[in-house]
């Protein structure tokens, strides 16, 4: 199995996985569950995803409140039949296809992905999404619907991530051959966006929150690869 980015999400009884990705050769989706820590592992049913080649999941993001409840989006373009972003509330076994997103779109593949999905920290139905050259995307529905907010960071050449504590929080990285833009925040769910100062061109980004006391927005921390 391969995958881009493979999010080994872990389930509410601390011994189940769920592993997204794609098979090597065809690059078709795959899925794996395990119940013992990752001893052994069976193929989900995934019902629903496009099993065709070049669809492989290049990125997933699960539920904070419950890890059964998870999005996956598949590699291709986005289409109105098979291809794009899906939704399973069963740990994999079944999907349903999640709307909103631009239509023709290319999300790429496993070396190449041009989509970042990532979830609230304290609103469990909202989902913060950004794809390459279309900009920021947010769902209030645990992505089973999305919209493209009028209120945009200063690039839409980037990557998302969501405080793993503070609701609200994001980040949102940019790189570009023109000018640098680098590093853009939200303290109120993607409304407004504040340019970050002393960052020219970051290529990946993991927001999370040190502090057990949240007193002030500088205890989230954003680490970078620039």
């Amino acid at each position: 199995m391969c995958s881009s980015d493979l999010r080994t999400v872990l389930a509410n009884s601390g011994s189940r996985l769920i592993a997204p990705g794609g098979e090597q050769i065809t690059h078709e989706p795959r899925i794996y569950l395990s119940s013992n820590n990752g001893s052994s592992w069976t193929k989900a049913k995934a019902a629903g995803l496009p099993i065709e080649v070049n669809k492989v999941i290049v990125d997933s993001v699960a539920s904070r409140d419950n890890p059964d409840d998870l999005l996956v989006f598949t590699g291709g373009p986005i289409s109105s039949g098979s291809g794009g972003l899906y939704r399973s509330v069963d740990a994999g076994a079944t999907f349903t296809k999640c709307s909103g997103l631009p239509l023709g779109y290319a999300v790429g593949d496993e070396f190449n992905w041009d989509v970042d999905l990532d979830a609230d920290a304290t609103d469990n139905a909202v989902r913060y999404l950004m794809i390459r050259t279309k900009g920021f995307y947010k769902s209030t529905d645990r992505g089973n619907t999305w919209t493209r907010p009028s209120v945009q960071p200063r690039r839409n050449f980037g990557r998302i991530a969501a405080d793993a504590v503070i609701g609200g929080r994001l980040w949102a990285g940019f790189t570009t051959g023109e000018t640098s833009f680098g590093l853009d925040t939200s303290t109120d769910g993607g409304a407004t966006w504040t340019a970050v100062p002393g960052f020219d061109e970051v290529l990946d980004l993991d927001a999370v929150n040190r502090s057990e006391e949240h007193t002030s927005e500088l205890q989230s921390l954003a680490y970078l690869v620039c």
